[in-house]
């Protein structure tokens, strides 16, 4: 298990939903509900323009929570937590414990039994989002994102549907924007995925109307582009179960897509 890379995760999925729940609340205004300073969001807004001029022609992550620090994100959680995240995380007392013990780590310098005790906390935090999800949609594993080695993320977000009971919050899968490849370009993908009951998932890759290469147990995908790829448009759709009978979506879990130009060599 790479640490960094689970780290990493757990951060990003928290950035995520902490930013998705906030404007499935309040919309466009969520920046005035964060419980930080107006100097505080500045800064993140300085790291974004930096990271443009930085990347020039290269993608910038363009969601704000990507530009803040781990302790910014316990701040915003702690502001909103009646009203958005006590039935979430269920007890701030041992949240702000966990908080503790993951910020600030460098997985380099970690002992063993510290890398099980961070692994332990990410997949806590992370299960607790994943059950927070799944009251809310069912009881099957989930994809918590995707990305791809061009600078693609896929982070699936909410899609707010009103009742005249209460809101419903449900996560559903996304087609990234394109981008044009050619022969001899290799992609690397990772997806990660968690399951509320802590089972195992295999994961599968489908190209274009093909069908699904063999399930698999590790979340990493190489795809070597070759002659007989180039078409206006390609997909390749990734998918998830569990080892359960039963399936949210026939025989898988869920999916997301990443959707891309391929052209001949110059």
């Amino acid at each position: 298990m790479n640490i960094t890379q689970f780290l990493l995760d757990t951060e990003n999925a928290l950035r995520d939903f902490t930013q998705y729940t906030l404007q499935a609340t309040f919309g466009e205004e969520w920046v005035c509900h964060l419980g930080v300073t107006e100097d505080r969001v500045n800064q993140w807004k300085s790291r974004m323009e930096e990271e443009r001029k930085r990347q020039n022609a290269g993608a910038v992550e363009d969601r704000l929570l990507y530009y803040a620090d781990f302790y910014d994100l316990q701040k915003i959680i702690e502001k909103n937590w009646e009203q958005l995240f006590k039935d979430v995380f269920f007890d701030l007392k041992t949240l702000r414990l966990y908080f503790d013990n993951l910020r600030g780590q460098d997985a380099w310098e970690l002992l063993l039994f510290q890398q099980n005790l961070v692994m332990g906390i990410c997949g806590e935090i992370r299960s607790l989002i994943v059950k927070y999800r799944s009251k809310m949609e069912g009881h099957f594993p989930q994809i918590e994102s995707a990305q791809d080695s061009l600078g693609s993320l896929l982070l699936p977000g909410p899609i707010v549907q009103f009742t005249l009971a209460k809101n419903v919050l449900r996560m559903v899968p996304v087609t990234l924007t394109e981008k044009v490849l050619r022969p001899g370009d290799e992609v690397e993908f990772i997806i990660t995925a968690s399951d509320a009951k802590r089972g195992e998932i295999e994961f599968a890759l489908q190209k274009g109307c093909g069908m699904c290469e063999k399930w698999q147990k590790d979340n990493h995908f190489k795809w070597r582009i070759d002659d007989s790829d180039i078409g206006k448009k390609t997909d390749l759709t990734f998918y998830i179960r569990s080892m359960r009978k039963h399936h949210a979506m026939g025989d898988y879990d869920d999916f997301v897509n990443f959707s891309y130009h391929l052209i001949p060599k110059r």
